[in-house]
Formats: C-alpha cells, sequence, structure tokens
C-alpha cells in the first residue's frame, strides 16, 4: 500500500461521510415518506396488520398426527449429559498445608 499524502486522507475521509451522510438522508426519506413502511408515520398500524397476519399463518400450520407415531421419532431418547462429579476441595483454599 502507498504511503497517503494528509491531503489525500482528508479526501478520503470526506468521500466516507458524504456516502454516510447520503445513507443517512434516504434512511430518513425512506422513514418519512414511505409507503406502508413499519417504521413510517403513515404505517403506523402496519405492525398490527403485520402481526395479525403472522398469527393467522401460524394457525393454518397443520402437523400430521401420524408424525410423532412414526417408530424412528420414537427411537430417540432424550439427551441428558452426564453430570460431572463434584469435586468440593478444601474448606479454606488459602489456609496453609
Amino acid at each position: 500500500m502507498a504511503i497517503q499524502t494528509k491531503k489525500q486522507k482528508q479526501q478520503k475521509q470526506f468521500g466516507l461521510l458524504v456516502v454516510v451522510a447520503m445513507l443517512g438522508v434516504a434512511m430518513f426519506l425512506v422513514w418519512r415518506f414511505g409507503k406502508e413502511g413499519l417504521l413510517s408515520p403513515a404505517g403506523i398500524g402496519a405492525a398490527d396488520t403485520v402481526r395479525s397476519e403472522m398469527l393467522r399463518r401460524q394457525a393454518d400450520i397443520a402437523l400430521p398426527k401420524n408424525l410423532f407415531q412414526d417408530r424412528v421419532l420414537q427411537q430417540f431418547t432424550p439427551y441428558n449429559p452426564a453430570e460431572a462429579p463434584e469435586n468440593p476441595g478444601r474448606e479454606n483454599p488459602f489456609a496453609p498445608i
């Protein structure tokens, strides 16, 4: 990498600042004037609409009852990790031996 002069560093920093500022302006415009956006003031009720749609879709999910009666699924055993034996150690670890 070539050594940059102070002027080049300032130009690079200014370019990054311009990009960040443009992103900020774009985010504000989408927030303020966006159509039915969740964050837009015009779309405040959109969050409730999305929530109700998610709940409706969740209610539509149906698993077949025989899925849980499958022999392969019943062969699984619950995972119970073995507990390590406790080593209480000394009552006062700072006491002289």
